[in-house]
């Protein structure tokens, strides 16, 4: 007896279409590279309001943070390693780029 495949279900032709209509999506909104940066400018403007810090104060003493790190779907879980930053996923931790804002865990007291 043969397992079932986790993949069994998936319409990859569905997705193939979700991906290209999302790329569309990304034309029409941000036209031209100019029209990009000024996107994450001001997304990163914007959390600095909301009470994020920016990233080059995150901290290098080993604590762990919550930071936000250009290409990743979300805030992650974040500490300085002594070499660089890492990224909690998956069980393991990741070297990662500076953050580009960080914030303390969710009910630990700011670093």
């Amino acid at each position: 007896m043969t397992a079932a495949s986790p993949t069994a279900d998936l319409d990859v032709n569905a997705l193939l279409r979700g991906a290209e209509e999302q790329k569309a999506a990304r034309a029409t909104l941000l036209p031209a590279e100019h029209d990009c940066i000024a996107s994450m400018v001001q997304a990163r403007m914007r959390l600095l309001d909301l009470g994020w810090r920016s990233g080059e104060y995150a901290p290098r003493d080993g604590s762990h943070f919550e930071g936000v790190i250009a290409g990743f779907t979300g805030p992650s879980e974040c500490t300085w390693l002594g070499s660089g930053f890492f990224a909690a996923a998956g069980g393991d931790w990741w070297p990662v780029p500076r953050p580009m804002a960080f914030r303390p865990l969710p009910g630990k007291a700011p670093p």
